[in-house]
């Protein structure tokens, strides 16, 4: 699903120019102007950055590089928030300022609604009623790429919890990847020093770690190989896994 090496450099960045100028406008409002100039992003669009207003610009100017680049990934979403959470890992590749800011970042967003929720098991179970006594509309915990409930399993009233992705997350998530490389693409062409690490490199790897976090069934197949492993220490214990209402990409 998200094999970057099919989408071409500039082709289907043109199909996504409203976001692709909404990226933009938040590296812009936090100062980095320089970087998109450096980039020549001007050829392939028309930017129509005067909606960022000088106060706004003032106020990024007090921050911290590292702030202001933790900040344009909040703001981001889900796609950006866990590239910076890969970054905050590999001093090796950025300064350790750097990864110490982006270490703040919280997958923590508001939830989505519960009608969303039932809609997707609907359509997935067929009904949420058939497969669940009790489902709680409120979620346990809420993160970028899904959230949490707690339930009960219809069959045997087992409590479990039921990790369910946001709505529209794979094509969002992909529609940001493709926007990702064509940035690397251009950083490697016309950036010296960033060439040096190999941006797209890091895009296309990024990809492959982020297809398998939205692969649920993966998931599911790891937690029950890893208990497998552990199955005589008592001192840890891992989660039944049912496969059988597990679904992935």
């Amino acid at each position: 699903m998200l094999n970057l090496r099919t989408i071409g450099v500039i082709g289907k960045t043109y199909r996504h120019i409203k976001r692709y100028r909404q990226i933009l406008a938040i590296f812009f409002k936090y100062g980095f102007g320089n970087l998109i100039n450096a980039l020549k992003i001007d050829q392939y669009l028309e930017l129509g950055l005067q909606m960022i207003s000088k106060n706004t610009l003032e106020r990024a100017e007090k921050l911290t590089q590292a702030e202001k680049v933790r900040l344009i990934f909040e703001e981001l979403g889900p796609a950006f928030i866990k590239l910076g959470q890969i970054l905050s890992t590999r001093p090796d590749l950025i300064p350790i300022h750097f990864t110490e800011e982006l270490e703040k970042l919280q997958d923590n967003v508001p939830p989505f609604s519960y009608s969303e929720v039932k809609q997707i098991i609907d359509t997935e179970f067929e009904s949420i009623e058939n497969h669940f006594n009790d489902f709680e509309k409120q979620p346990f915990a809420a993160a970028s790429i899904g959230q949490v409930h707690i339930a009960r399993l219809k069959s045997n009233n087992k409590k479990v919890a039921v990790k369910i992705q946001r709505p529209g997350i794979k094509k969002i998530v992909k529609v940001d990847l493709e926007i990702m490389l064509h940035l690397a693409t251009l950083m490697e062409r016309h950036i010296e020093e960033a060439a040096f690490f190999r941006p797209v490199k890091i895009v296309e790897e990024f990809a492959e770690t982020l297809e398998k976090e939205l692969d649920y069934t993966l998931e599911a197949s790891n937690m029950e190989r890893v208990a497998q492993q552990v199955i005589f220490n008592s001192t840890i214990h891992i989660p039944k896994v049912f496969l059988e209402q597990t679904w992935g990409v």
